[in-house]
This record gives structure tokens, sequence and C-alpha cells, in this order.
């Protein structure tokens, strides 16, 4: 006998049971499908996410435009001061100079002095 033959010869004893358990398995998955609740869909704009989105960045690009700018600011005017002290500390030094000319050793010891601390 082959497997086909006892199949069938289960399926007609049993056919009952197997139509209880398929219409139970249907009806249960069609009971499920009309109380399940439908899922809804919300556009992100609608909650106003892209909009405090936009608002965030615009806030950022303003805070680092102003950091930018008060960076800027802030390198100019130590630029300007140390431009300014580098022109105090030349007109000093030439003054200096002008004055040991007449003493060609001090003048010497005084520019060997200014050559170790521009080294240094």
């Amino acid at each position: 006998m082959s497997w086909w033959s006892k199949a069938w010869a289960w399926l007609k004893a049993n056919w009952k049971s197997v139509l209880i358990g398929v219409s139970t398995l249907g009806l249960g998955l069609l009971v499920g499908k009309a109380l399940r609740k439908p899922q809804k869909v919300v556009n992100p704009e609608l909650l106003g996410a892209a909009k405090k989105q936009r608002e965030a960045q615009e806030l950022e690009d303003k805070e680092r435009l102003a950091a930018a700018k008060k960076r800027d600011e802030r390198l100019a005017e130590v630029v300007a001061t140390h431009d300014k002290k580098l022109q105090n500390l030349t007109v000093e030094q030439n003054e200096k100079v002008d004055e040991l000319k007449d003493d060609p050793e001090k003048l010497n010891e005084y520019l060997l002095n200014v050559g170790k601390d521009i080294r240094s």
C-alpha cells in the first residue's frame, strides 16, 4: 500500500476533524484581521518635527557665524597688538643702537644680547 492510499483512507475516516481545524484557523485569521486596529502613519511635518529641526539648525548656524566673527575679531586684536609691540621694540632697539654708536664695544654687546633674546 502506498502512502497516498494510506493518507486517503485516514482523510476519509477523519474528514470532520480536518474540516473543523481548517475552518477554526480560517475563522481565527478573519476575526484577527477584522479586530486589528489600522496603524496610522503621520507625516513628521504634521507633528512639527521638521520645523523644530529647521529652527535648531538655523540657531546652530547663527551661533557658529557669531563665534567665527568673534574669533576673527579677537585674532585681529591679537595680531594688531603683536604688531604694535614689535614696532615699539624695534623703535626701542634702534634708539638704543643710536645711543651706543659712539661706543663700539657696548654696541657689540647689546647686539649680541638682542640676538640671544631673539633665538630664545
